[in-house]
């Protein structure tokens, strides 16, 4: 099974981001995204998730698959993406 960071990773590129853009669209710091990445970083917050989940532009089973990667174990509620 594949993890957050992966999960990421493959999303990032995907929508042919640096992680400094990733970074500046969602909100968050590059060092914030380059530890969620490489998984130095334990559970991302919910709304951290959402807001790369927006940021990614990801609907439908991409966002509920990166929500679930976030918190395995858990059900993933659709996203509340603004």
């Amino acid at each position: 099974m594949r993890g957050f960071g992966e999960i990421l990773r493959e999303g990032r590129r995907s929508a042919g981001l640096t992680q400094e853009e990733l970074a500046e669209a969602a909100g968050l710091s590059a060092r914030s995204v380059r530890d969620l990445e490489r998984g130095r970083r334990g559970r991302p917050q919910r709304r951290t998730v959402e807001q790369l989940v927006s940021a990614l532009g990801l609907a439908g089973t991409g966002a509920a698959g990166l929500l679930a990667a976030a918190r395995p174990g858990r059900p993933a509620d659709p996203p509340s993406v603004r």
